[in-house]
């Protein structure tokens, strides 16, 4: 049964099928009632999760640990207990939370969102916290909250939303939303293309040392584009591309060449 599951996890001389394949697992766990079978489970949940499959269960990765764990397999009681703290730690910063904590949202959502392993404890539930500290204008909270408008993770894709908080937090200078604006006015995702204005949220987040929005600056000079470009001679006599910038943004480019 074991073999027999893995093939339809792998799609390996059968077509990929998800729930025949946790279907096979589950009944090789209970007939050969051996721990590593349950640990396997869990371990597919949380890769599940990970992919934001519809079948994707923390719940029932944490019952496979756990029942791993009763039968003494160590992987197995060591993921259940940090399932069990993530449980602990997101009730105790409930509890302790003050009415308008923008900060204490943001860090409640991100647990909820990192969970274990990569594997979010509640994607939707963390969303919604980051939501709430959005709308107090935590700047954190606005960039992660149209990053994930722009990707359609734990959120409906939408390209519009995604502009709007990234705007919002770029407004208070963020400059992960400055970078990623950029690319937004650069592919004309959520906006008009444009690449003046491309340049002008790339510039912002440069000036702050973002390294992404640095190369990103660089290429818009190399292209010319938002920008007017000229050449100079490098000394083996071919031209180099560069944008009449001053000094400082002129080294993005060397930095990237």
């Amino acid at each position: 049964m074991k073999f027999l599951s893995l093939a339809y996890i792998n799609g390996e001389g059968v077509e990929r099928n998800v729930p025949l394949a946790l279907k096979y697992l589950e009944q090789a766990a209970k007939e050969s009632k051996d721990p590593e079978y349950y640990t396997e489970m869990g371990n597919f949940y949380l890769l599940l999760c990970k992919k934001d499959n519809p079948l994707a269960s923390m719940e029932k990765a944490e019952q496979c640990f756990s029942h791993a764990a009763k039968m003494g397999n160590v992987q197995a009681a060591k993921k259940y207990a940090q399932i069990q703290q993530l449980r602990t730690d997101a009730s105790q910063l409930k509890q302790q939370m003050q009415p308008g904590d923008r900060d204490a949202l943001l860090r409640l959502g991100q647990l909820y969102i990192h969970g274990i392993e990569g594997a979010p404890l509640d994607k939707k539930e963390g969303y919604r916290f980051i939501l709430e500290a959005a709308n107090l204008d935590s700047p954190e909270a606005q960039y992660l909250l149209g990053k994930a408008y722009e990707s359609g993770s734990g959120v409906k894709k939408d390209a519009e939303q995604a502009v709007r908080w990234l705007r919002k937090s770029a407004a208070q200078h963020h400059a992960g939303a400055q970078n990623e604006l950029g690319l937004l006015y650069i592919q004309g995702e959520g906006v008009e293309r444009n690449e003046h204005a491309a340049f002008k949220h790339w510039k912002a987040s440069a000036m702050q040392n973002h390294p992404l929005a640095q190369y990103n600056l660089a290429r818009l000079y190399m292209q010319g584009l938002g920008v007017e470009k000229i050449t100079r001679k490098r000394p083996n006599g071919s031209s180099h591309v560069r944008s009449k910038a001053n000094r400082k943004l002129c080294s993005f480019w060397d930095s990237y060449t």
